[in-house]
């Protein structure tokens, strides 16, 4: 693939944002038909001035930060991945993803497919392209009972408690919802745990390792390397 074909690729994440005459007329439809209540004009100012400033926003900031960091790794990269098809599928599915999804969880990971993409890997195309599917499909619930699993297997098992459990690092989620989050990780193959046998209120350093090796190397290639 061509430095042409690729900026073509730019071009069509561009359009896909900016020109959907159908979308904007379905739109200006949905506003007329709220002009005439008094919380027309609130939905009138999220459309037309909040929601594509904050996606222009997101967007902009996302290709800085991928960029310089690709300049930082610019001896790591391989060239021929960049002008190949798989980079440029992946980077448009990147970014697209970030012009939907205002969640950091998903953008990190986005940030880091793009970057990693980039990168000599023993992964195959398909199956970081896999893995780039999962990440547009799994909510930041899942990819923080995820990063919560996976920080369990760095901290030394059977040893002083550490203080945190996969409860706490999820924060204010409902019980029922991390449950259900969990019950779809074991679908995947990401765990080796019932979700009903998931030691969720236990100290980290008694979790142990419920990953497995899939997860980690979805986790692998969806975080940036230190």
């Amino acid at each position: 693939m061509t430095k042409s074909k690729l900026t073509r690729t730019i071009e069509v994440v561009r359009s896909d944002i900016k020109n959907r005459s159908t979308v904007e007329h379905l739109i200006n439809l949905f506003k007329a038909t709220l002009s005439v209540v008094p919380i027309g004009g609130a939905f009138a100012s999220l459309i037309d001035d909040y929601i594509p400033t904050r996606k222009t926003q997101r967007i902009e900031c996302f290709l800085e930060e991928v960029a310089a960091k690709l300049v930082e790794l610019q001896e790591e990269i391989e060239e021929q991945r960049i002008v190949g098809d798989h980079f440029a599928f992946v980077f448009e599915q990147c970014v697209r993803g970030v012009s939907f999804c205002p969640q950091k969880e998903k953008i990190e990971c986005y940030k880091a497919i793009l970057i990693n993409a980039a990168m000599p890997s023993e992964d195959t195309d398909e199956q970081q392209e896999y893995f780039l599917n999962l990440v547009n499909t799994l909510s930041p619930i899942h990819i923080r009972l995820l990063g919560a699993l996976h920080a369990a297997m760095k901290v030394p098992q059977n040893g002083p408690e550490c203080g945190q459990t996969i409860r706490t690092m999820l924060g204010e989620v409902d019980g029922d919802i991390i449950m259900s989050a969990a019950a779809e990780l074991y679908q995947l193959q990401f765990t080796n745990t019932q979700p009903t046998s998931m030691p969720f209120t236990a100290d980290l350093s008694r979790v142990g390792g419920r990953l497995r090796p899939i997860a980690r190397k979805f986790i692998e290639f969806c975080t940036l390397k230190d």
